[in-house]
């Protein structure tokens, strides 16, 4: 009697499916032509690109003390002064050094010093070290300036690190190839797991486009961190090598997964265009692709908010990096498929 009425209340009352995603599941029945727009995202996609070059090269980039060598302290005050004050003492300090040296062997050059604040009551100050070869000098120079600082303000040195420029060249030149490593292997990842391809399609083009979408994705990034820096003094430094190695490889896994449907339905539909299994195949990955990054997006927001200082820089670069990555991945990838159609079919 109880098991029948609890088959007769499922059969006449059937349960909800609750999901915080179900706004984006709707996106499927706002179905809008995807592949015969491609010159759209394309143009959109090309002026977010240029105007990140173009901030790399007006702007240049804010390089962290990790690759470029440089000294950090981090003071705590009992009440914090204001850090253009700091920044100016510091900047007269270096003056007066410079003055009391006898040649210019041991003279220094700090550059602009960075000075931000820190916790409730901290300023953390950056400057560089220009010559690795005055180590000594500098050292002395950061002698100098602490008792300055306890002097004027009675700040407590909490800490203290340097790095010397050959050594941030070498972590700079690493990050660059580490970059370039990954993209290779890439290459050869999707081209090898696309080898069973019918129709004597190349998988060496489905390698080369999900490429060109990652070096989409991470020229922005790159472009949204120089803005960053320029105007914020965000610094582009291990952190934001290891967030563009993640992207890289979440953003190339979103289109694999777009890619793999279109193989699959090249397989079912061996008569079928291009255009239309390509324009069907990511209609059919849609709601997976914005379901999965809204569940890495909510959880990146709240860290950034939420979470500690120290990583707060790292959490935004994965958070740009995972939007761009899945616009990149349904906007870019696929079509790109469409636009190389004739280098997609193997000349035999």
């Amino acid at each position: 009697m109880y098991f029948h009425a609890r088959s007769s209340f499922r059969a006449t009352h059937r349960t909800p499916t609750i999901s915080i995603f179900n706004f984006f599941l709707t996106i499927r029945s706002m179905r809008f032509p995807i592949i015969p727009n491609r010159r759209i995202w394309y143009t959109i996609s090309l002026v977010l690109t240029l105007a990140s070059l173009a901030s790399v090269f007006a702007l240049g980039l804010n390089l962290s003390l990790q690759f470029t060598g440089g000294t950090e302290n981090s003071y705590d005050f009992a009440s914090r002064p204001d850090v253009s004050a700091v920044r100016d003492l510091v900047i007269a300090e270096a003056k007066k050094f410079n003055d009391a040296q006898g040649s210019d062997e041991t003279k220094i050059d700090i550059g602009t010093p960075v000075v931000l604040p820190s916790g409730e009551k901290g300023i953390t100050l950056r400057y560089r070290i220009a010559d690795s070869k005055k180590n000594e000098a500098y050292a002395d120079f950061n002698v100098k300036l602490r008792g300055a600082m306890e002097t004027t303000y009675q700040a407590m040195e909490m800490s203290t690190s340097s790095i010397s420029p050959s050594v941030g060249n070498t972590m700079k030149t690493q990050a660059i190839w580490a970059t370039i490593i990954a993209s290779i292997a890439i290459i050869i990842y999707v081209a090898w797991g696309f080898r069973d391809l019918p129709k004597g399609l190349n998988p060496l083009v489905f390698g080369m486009n999900a490429i060109i979408a990652l070096m989409h994705d991470l020229l922005i990034m790159l472009g949204v961190f120089v803005v960053l820096g320029y105007f914020f003094h965000v610094e582009i430094g291990p952190f934001f090598i290891t967030a563009m190695l993640t992207v890289l490889g979440y953003s190339v896994n979103d289109t694999i997964v777009v890619y793999d449907r279109i193989r699959e339905n090249l397989q079912l539909d061996k008569r079928a265009h291009l255009d239309k299994i390509a324009e069907e195949s990511v209609w059919q990955t849609m709601a997976r692709s914005i379901n999965t990054s809204m569940t890495v997006i909510i959880t990146l927001a709240c860290l950034l908010f939420l979470g500690a200082e120290s990583i707060q820089m790292f959490v935004l670069a994965l958070l740009v990096g995972v939007i761009v990555g899945t616009y990149s991945s349904i906007f870019i990838a696929a079509p790109l498929l469409v636009t190389f159609k004739a280098q997609l079919i193997k000349k035999k």
